[in-house]
């Protein structure tokens, strides 16, 4: 039979309300965190998040909407993003919108029923009127565009709220490169979003350096060099 946090009260002698307030990350005195770690370790102890949800109202879980979780980029976001969750004690719930904006609000819903903390959305398209949902659960959304190829559309995206952007213009060249992505970082700084710019290809079609078995693909990787010129001169 699994261990309950009576059998810690049992071992250590505290009581109930200060092992609860432990166990929901309270601060309790230094002697008592001892007790109370040295009995879940002997217990082998293990907290019960759906009960611990219902007394905090969080669930330590992260919403992810993705448009198309076969894209390289997508991948790599969430790759980076469940290590750093994990690092807080997060874990994330991912959902793939498979570039469908009748799904994409589908997903959503589907996250508010399972109570996630916050939503993080690499969105489908411009429309945000799927958030209203979120919005009246009183549920955090930081929303992401992807890709923006054009100034208006990254101007668009900020003008309806989106957390951060993205503005490609790696197929200009660096000069050209830096300066349109410094011109927008300044305007997404204005309206309190952040930015990403791109450098090279990363290669999401049959065309590209990891798509085709007859180019070498570190023609493509980027100069760390050019990498952190590009930081200093757009920041």
């Amino acid at each position: 039979m699994a261990a309950t946090i009576r059998d810690i009260k049992k071992r250590t002698g505290l009581s109930l309300a200060t092992i609860s307030k432990y166990l929901n990350g309270g601060n309790v005195l230094p002697e008592n965190r001892i007790l109370i770690e040295e009995a879940i370790n002997e217990l082998h102890y293990e907290v019960n998040e759906l009960a611990r949800g219902l007394v905090t109202h969080k669930t330590k879980t992260i919403g992810v909407l993705v448009y198309d979780i076969q894209c390289l980029f997508v991948g790599s976001m969430l790759h980076y993003l469940g290590m750093e969750l994990h690092k807080k004690g997060y874990g994330m719930l991912i959902c793939d919108s498979c570039n469908d904006e009748k799904l994409q609000k589908e997903n959503l819903q589907f996250l508010l029923s399972r109570k996630v903390d916050g939503i993080l959305v690499f969105a489908v398209g411009m429309h945000g009127k799927f958030l209203h949902a979120a919005k009246k659960a009183n549920v955090p959304v930081v929303i992401h565009l992807d890709h923006g190829l054009k100034k208006e559309t990254c101007l668009k995206a900020l003008e309806l709220g989106f957390s951060s952007i993205m503005y490609d213009c790696s197929t200009d060249s660096y000069e050209d490169n830096v300066r349109k992505v410094k011109e927008m970082a300044d305007i997404a700084h204005s309206y309190g979003a952040t930015i990403e710019g791109e450098l090279g290809h990363v290669g999401d079609n049959p065309d590209s350096a990891e798509g085709s078995s007859h180019i070498n693909p570190a023609d493509f990787y980027t100069d760390p060099k050019m990498a952190k010129d590009f930081v200093d001169k757009t920041v």
